[in-house]
């Protein structure tokens, strides 16, 4: 690769960095979406050129909106990275205090860009997830078309009205009931028909 073709600029600094993030928020349902088609990817180029230019008005620096881009990536990155790191020490075994790893002001904006693609989705088969009650879902007032709210309720037989003491696998060898076996002829008929 030509090193000539790199251009390097000074590191952000913070309030560079800041106005970055109130751009990227302002714009983030254009560059965060997560398409990926030829349409898309224009419109976040795009809108990357924008961010651009209202960054270099603002800071008066000549960043293109390729190395803002870049450095967006770096900060999602490293906060995904901080951020797992903070979760594993949560699930540590051996005791003691916690480490001290809270996430600064400029992580918890990132994080809460990013959104579940940093923080993962809640698990709603394991025995940590977080209970929802049905009352919380009506609440929610999301309903699917064609589907009802209803819930049918089924009767299931006690346990104690089943014999099973008397089973035994020889009862599989026993001949059908005659109800069993009257469908089964009349089934054998209408295909020979």
């Amino acid at each position: 690769m030509d090193q000539s073709n790199k251009k390097r600029c000074t590191n952000f600094s913070k309030d560079e960095v800041e106005t970055l993030m109130d751009l990227v928020e302002t714009h983030r349902h254009v560059i965060e979406c997560k398409k990926t088609d030829t349409v898309t990817n224009g419109a976040k180029a795009a809108e990357w050129r924008t961010i651009a230019t209202t960054f270099n008005a603002i800071c008066g620096t000549g960043r293109t909106g390729k190395m803002l881009r870049s450095k967006w990536d770096s900060l999602k990155k490293s906060t995904k990275k901080e951020y797992a790191e903070l979760r594993s020490q949560v699930y540590k075994t051996g005791g003691g205090p916690l480490p001290d790893l809270n996430l600064t002001g400029l992580r918890k904006r990132v994080l809460n860009l990013v959104g579940v693609s940093a923080k993962g989705t809640e698990c709603e088969f394991d025995s940590d997830a977080a209970s929802v009650t049905p009352s919380e879902l009506e609440s929610t007032g999301t309903n699917v078309e064609g589907c009802s709210a209803e819930v049918e309720e089924i009767p299931i037989a006690d346990s104690a009205e089943i014999k099973w003491d008397t089973w035994s696998p020889a009862l599989l060898r026993q001949s059908k009931h005659p109800a069993l076996m009257l469908m089964q002829c009349l089934q054998t008929i209408r295909q020979k028909l």
